[in-house]
């Protein structure tokens, strides 16, 4: 996660310099390259999520970062200006940044990285250390105030997103289904995000305007289960994704725009199917596929990543509705990146 700051940027480079791109109106150039764009996926070869080997793609070619199977796992990935690809997870049970493929052990306790971003040549990472919520910095670990809000649970950021000198992570404590509490942190102010058991998954932020994605439980006759939510500023908003339960994993915003890669199972409790869905603006859309996972906005394109099968998992990309297969190995995508 992975697309954060490069939405703004993007589009201002759209505006600025698409009326007079100085290959397309130089004379001696009458035939310019158009610029490539390259997509690049953390992934793990795995059947089920949280293990490894870890991996990641680049325009469907897998470079493999550690052939570790348990305790190891891509959980984000980002591209710096200088092309530079960071990749967060864990290995054997330690928190770790691949960078280019380099491990960089960041504890010799266990944990792991579950977001990254750079800015200013500075690495941000947020993800645990044994029980702790912590946020690294090119490596050195501040562990993030907690307050009373985790009541003994695990405290688990889940992603983070800076802007100007803000700098935002979402996360919860515990387990949604035990006694999860989603919250967003903001530059050493932890906020509760809901009364009911809860999880946040993911954030965006837009000029004065939060948005964090995630799961909130609800019961209903003969049924306890748990549905996507949309928390704007705090206040949440049920996605209505429909079906028995349903999951936001990612969000993004573009052109007034929300985009949330979601799930939902459809069908009865013992005779059901998962279904991708992406919702955009009140409405919601299936996608052919059992899941989505991620997404990211690179100038009018959307990108969509997730998975075909339930026990053999095979990572598919959506450009702009358009599905094509990443691979038809086991391999569960984790994140995006287009650059």
């Amino acid at each position: 996660m992975k697309k954060t700051t490069y939405l703004a940027l993007f589009a201002s480079l759209i505006i600025l310099f698409g009326a007079c791109d100085p290959e397309t109106d130089d004379p001696n150039n009458p035939n310019p390259t158009t610029p490539t764009t390259h997509v690049y996926i953390a992934a793990n070869d795995s059947y089920f999520i949280g293990s490894g080997p870890a991996v990641y793609w680049k325009d469907g070619v897998k470079t493999v970062l550690s052939t570790n199977e348990n305790g190891t796992q891509a959980t984000s990935i980002f591209v710096d200006d200088n092309n530079n690809i960071y990749v967060g997870g864990e290995n054997n049970d330690k928190p770790v940044v691949w960078k280019n493929g380099v491990e960089q052990i960041l504890s010799t306790d266990y944990g792991c990285v579950n977001g990254i971003i750079v800015k200013n040549n500075i690495v941000y990472a947020v993800g645990t250390i044994r029980n702790d919520a912590i946020l690294w910095r090119n490596g050195i670990a501040e562990t993030i105030a907690t307050g009373n809000i985790y009541n003994n649970y695990n405290a688990i950021p889940t992603n983070i997103y800076i802007q100007g000198n803000d700098i935002y992570i979402s996360g919860y404590s515990g387990n949604y289904e035990q006694a999860g509490t989603a919250w967003i942190w903001e530059n050493g102010t932890i906020t509760n995000l809901s009364e009911n058991e809860a999880q946040a998954n993911d954030l965006f932020v837009s000029g004065n305007n939060v948005y964090v994605v995630g799961i909130e439980k609800y019961v209903a006759p003969n049924i306890t289960s748990h549905k996507a939510v949309l928390w704007t500023n705090g206040i949440a908003q049920d996605l209505n994704i429909g079906g028995l339960h349903s999951d936001a994993y990612a969000i993004c915003r573009s052109n007034d725009t929300n985009y949330i890669a979601c799930t939902g199972y459809y069908g009865s409790a013992y005779n059901g199917y998962y279904k991708g869905c992406l919702w955009k603006n009140n409405f919601s859309s299936l996608y052919n596929c059992t899941s989505l996972r991620d997404l990211f906005v690179h100038g009018t394109d959307l990108y969509l990543v997730g998975y075909d099968g339930d026990f053999e998992k095979h990572p598919v990309l959506f450009k702009n509705g358009v599905k094509s297969v990443i691979s038809y190995s086991t391999s569960w995508p984790t994140a995006i990146f287009v650059k």
